[in-house]
């Protein structure tokens, strides 16, 4: 038997005692296959532009589509894995090849694929998927303006509620986890993940109540534009007294024309402050959604003077989890 020969089968012996009953097959007839519910199939036989080699041989020198060696080998399929969201909002499959040709030797080949969730979950204040207001704890969110309690005034995308919290600690010293429990509508009505508060205990402080977006399937939304994104009411707000006929809270949000531009407003431009202009959050812009709705406090201007109301100006920020 040649030298090259007995070189050459040497791995796949190796390859066949690791993997056991694992079936090699040449990669015209290799089909991706993957868990149930995950619905893919696709094959390396197809254009050169359907997949793009990007595996370094052994040797550390990168493969590409322009290999003459690679594009010419005698490759079989070893494995599939998938990084969900891994193009962004699609997830990123790759297929595994052992490749062989005399002139490289054995080296593997990977080929990327991007396949769209069929349900990403875009950030949608204007279509219905994502409400612009908090709701009463308990509610199914559908009781309109009635239920709605603080405006969704800043958006943080690229990460979680927990990373919300970690860096709310670090850029302004939000730093504790207290508040009632509240719901936020995406894509279904859903209790809030957590808080961020300035104070404990719990009195005049900035508050937030933060909830990692959801789809239609109760996955992690992922937008687009903003990838995966969480809601947040930040507000300041008073502990004093409540008066009759305004509520009986303890708490009540800066009211607008006694401490203008009120409690909402400054609670977001503070973040704003903190992560962006004077931090190194990277900056998404103001997006209008119109969430300006007055909401009356508990606290009072007196019994003539009526109820503390506060609002927002209807403006929603968009702050990075990344760093510049």
């Amino acid at each position: 038997m040649k030298r090259w020969l007995l070189l050459a089968l040497i791995p796949i012996g190796v390859l066949l005692l690791a993997a056991g009953a694992f079936l090699l097959r040449p990669a015209g007839q290799a089909e991706a296959e993957i868990a149930p519910g995950d619905a893919l199939s696709c094959s390396a036989s197809g254009e050169s532009g359907d997949a793009l080699v990007v595996a370094p041989d052994s040797a550390g020198a990168s493969l590409t589509t322009s290999d003459t060696a690679a594009l010419s080998a005698e490759c079989y399929y070893v494995g599939l894995s998938r990084l969900v969201d891994g193009c962004g909002c699609s997830d990123l499959y790759i297929m595994r090849y052992l490749c062989y040709t005399k002139a490289k030797g054995w080296f593997y080949n990977n080929y990327l694929y991007c396949v769209s969730s069929e349900e990403a979950g875009e950030l949608d204040p204007d279509g219905g998927g994502t409400g612009p207001y908090s709701y009463e704890g308990g509610s199914n969110c559908g009781g309109g303006s009635a239920d709605w309690v603080d405006p969704i005034t800043v958006v943080f995308y690229g990460g979680d509620y927990t990373d919300v919290q970690e860096h709310a600690c670090d850029h302004g010293s939000w730093c504790f986890n207290s508040g009632g429990a509240q719901r936020f509508w995406t894509y279904g009505c859903y209790d809030q993940d957590g808080n961020a508060n300035s104070a404990n205990p719990a009195w005049t402080q900035y508050h937030m109540r933060i909830k990692t977006a959801l789809n239609w399937y109760g996955n992690y939304a992922c937008d687009w534009t903003w990838g995966r994104y969480n809601l947040t009411t930040p507000h300041h707000e008073y502990w004093t007294m409540w008066q009759p006929g305004c509520g009986n809270a303890w708490h009540s949000v800066d009211d607008n024309d006694l401490e203008p531009p009120g409690g909402f407003v400054r609670a977001r431009e503070d973040m704003v402050d903190n992560w962006v202009r004077n931090g190194p959050h990277i900056w998404g812009g103001y997006q209008n959604w119109g969430n300006t709705e007055w909401k009356r406090q508990s606290a009072g201007k007196g019994l003539l003077g009526g109820c503390w109301y506060a609002r927002s100006d209807g403006l929603v920020a968009f702050i990075s989890l990344e760093h510049e």
